[in-house]
């Protein structure tokens, strides 16, 4: 159930309407749900690569990529330099996990719960412990509801949420205090978050770098599986159309 569910949200973001292809090359104009985004979004899953640009360069980046075999098609450094003119940051590649209900692994922990209002001073103390960097990757916000709490004693040292890619699909979303890494306060968050996401009959993903073996790691202890890879260029606003 969770595979086919993932496999068709993954569809509809892209935008396909005959399933996702099982092998070969694939260019694609953007999607809705990738129409505001100003750069090309790379999709890998087994032998197949989609490629998906704004329309108005779709020609441009087809002749291009087709120079290249599949290997270098799916190599961040080599989209880079085969589209430095347009690329501002390039992003991936990422790991896409999905979460089959019957493979979630957790165990409710005491520390964890949800924050409350007076919770925002330990909310702000966290943040200012953390690399700025890695509270902006975990897309949390001082005014965000709905997180849960890893707590010791009156001190937060991790935060997690549910990060909403449609109305029952969800991300997610942690930071853990720099110096209370590896003690699986973060898995203790997430597994709070993903037992109320499951509750509600959500769809549950995890995208994150393929460079960060923490998370990945993280990600196999809750029970996800691989889906897909991703890559990402933002272009250079001086080619915004």
């Amino acid at each position: 159930m969770g595979f086919a569910r993932a496999s068709q949200y993954w569809q509809v973001y892209l935008g396909l309407t005959e399933g996702l292809p099982e092998s070969g090359l694939l260019f694609i104009p953007h999607a809705k749900s990738l129409a505001d985004y100003w750069g090309m979004y790379a999709f890998k899953r087994g032998d197949a690569l989609i490629f998906s640009v704004p329309e108005s360069v779709l020609n441009e980046f087809k002749t291009r990529l087709e120079r290249l075999s599949l290997t270098e098609s799916w190599s961040a450094s080599k989209l880079q330099t085969l589209f430095t003119d347009y690329s501002e940051r390039v992003i991936g590649p990422a790991y896409q996990g999905w979460l089959e209900p019957e493979r979630f692994r957790f165990e409710a922990v005491n520390n964890v719960r949800l924050l409350r209002v007076q919770d925002q001073f330990a909310l702000l103390d966290l943040k200012h412990a953390c690399p700025q960097l890695d509270w902006e990757h975990s897309d949390i916000k001082l005014e965000d509801k709905n997180l849960f709490g890893y707590f010791l004693e009156d001190r937060l040292l991790t935060v997690a949420k549910a990060i909403y890619w449609q109305e029952d699909v969800i991300n997610l979303g942690v930071v853990c205090h720099p110096d209370y890494r590896g003690k699986r306060f973060a898995e203790a968050c997430l597994g709070a978050v993903i037992k109320g996401a499951l509750e509600l009959n959500q769809l549950v993903l995890y995208q994150t770098l393929l460079s960060n073996t923490p998370a990945l790691k993280l990600a196999e202890k809750l029970g996800f599986q691989s889906y897909s890879e991703s890559i990402a260029i933002r272009f250079k606003a001086v080619f915004e159309q």
